[in-house]
């Protein structure tokens, strides 16, 4: 069973939670691959800031505009929702990788999400 680790101990440490939570996954189901990356706080901290980055973009699209006369209270269930839907969506394909997988899909998803990610804030 993989370790149970909380987002206070990631804030404790200065860390983005994605790059705690990537870190441990692979900790967990790559420690070869994890082995070869030659800097793994660079590495698990660009995986973070991708993480938290393509949450905030997905959140957006999937939170859309406010309807008209929409209240307080229906704008933030509206926000919460479409957050937490991008969290899960992003986090199982950029953290959660399927340790069937090779790190390699990660690298090449990282390159194509950083260039959507430039092209949205274009």
């Amino acid at each position: 069973m993989p370790p149970v680790w909380s987002r206070r101990e990631a804030t404790v440490n200065n860390m983005n939670p994605y790059e705690t939570d990537a870190q441990r996954h692979w900790e967990t189901y790559f420690p070869v691959a994890l082995a070869a990356v030659t800097d793994p706080p660079s590495h698990f901290r660009e995986i973070g800031e991708l993480t938290e980055q393509t949450i905030r973009l997905r959140a957006d699209t999937l939170a859309g505009q406010a309807p008209v006369g929409e209240t307080f209270d229906q704008a933030r269930a509206r926000n919460t929702t479409a957050r937490r839907q991008a969290e899960s969506e992003v986090i199982r394909r950029l953290i959660l990788i399927d340790p069937e997988d090779t790190p390699d899909v990660l690298e090449t998803l990282l390159a194509e999400l950083a260039d959507a990610a430039e092209e949205l804030a274009s």
